[in-house]
């Protein structure tokens, strides 16, 4: 039982990677988990083993229809159960039923339902048409699972290129602002200093005025009660 139990383990695992766990066993391992996920996980990937592993053993057609129903869901491709509006799995009642609904109806059927209703209609051609069709989803799948094992081994030189990529995305914002900062210091800086001069101009024309302004003829400035300026009479002594 190697190669079917490592697909089983595939398919367990494809199963809890998509969350379309079967219900039944999904919900006896978070019971008995105490709705712990990583714990429920494991208990599923058992609990769901040994129910596949017990029907296989059971019932060879049921399990190959179980697999492919999931295959076909997996990789959504259509199938002449889904011309019947049937699941791959199927029981035989249901396809007869189907089938019986079908031809009742009295509608012209088309080919692709005329094949539909002979393949299913037969248990043998149903059987084959299984095998051979799961098989075909299985070699898909096989070069499928091959392709992720060269990604992962670039993978290491991407998340390097990346980590560079964002180094220097921070390095270079980084720079903008220390830039920005420099700018506005110095634009600080230069309007200080125009408004220093700016001062120093006031007060020098400050200090010029006044000093026009006492030595301008008849300047109240130093005269004394008659009209007479004293700091010029004692200046010509």
């Amino acid at each position: 039982m190697g190669e079917p139990r490592e697909y089983i383990e595939r398919m367990i695992a494809d199963e809890l990677r998509s969350h379309h766990q079967a219900t039944g066993p999904w919900v006896r391992a978070m019971v008995e988990t105490d709705g712990d996920f990583d714990r429920a996980r494991k208990r599923y990937r058992e609990l769901r083993l040994a129910q596949l592993c017990a029907a296989r053993e059971s019932d060879g057609p049921r399990r190959v229809r179980t697999e492919l129903c999931h295959e076909l869901e997996r990789h959504n491709k259509a199938s002449i159960y889904s011309v019947m509006g049937l699941k791959a799995d199927a029981a035989d009642g249901e396809v007869a039923s189907a089938i019986a609904r079908i031809i009742v109806g009295g509608s012209t059927l088309d080919a692709e339902v005329r094949y539909a209703v002979e393949v299913l209609g037969d248990a043998t051609r149903r059987a084959d048409y299984d095998r051979d069709l799961l098989q075909q989803l299985r070699s898909v799948t096989t070069r499928h699972n091959a392709t992720p094992r060269l990604e992962q081994r670039a993978a290491p030189r991407s998340a390097v290129v990346a980590r560079r990529s964002m180094r220097d995305i921070w390095l270079g914002l980084g720079a903008v602002v220390v830039g920005l900062t420099y700018l506005g210091t110095e634009h600080f800086r230069e309007l200080r200093h125009q408004e220093i001069q700016q001062e120093v101009a006031a007060r020098h024309a400050a200090i010029a005025k006044a000093r026009r302004t006492a030595a301008a003829p008849g300047s109240e400035i130093g005269s004394g009660p008659e009209g007479t300026s004293a700091p010029v009479v004692q200046a010509a002594r």
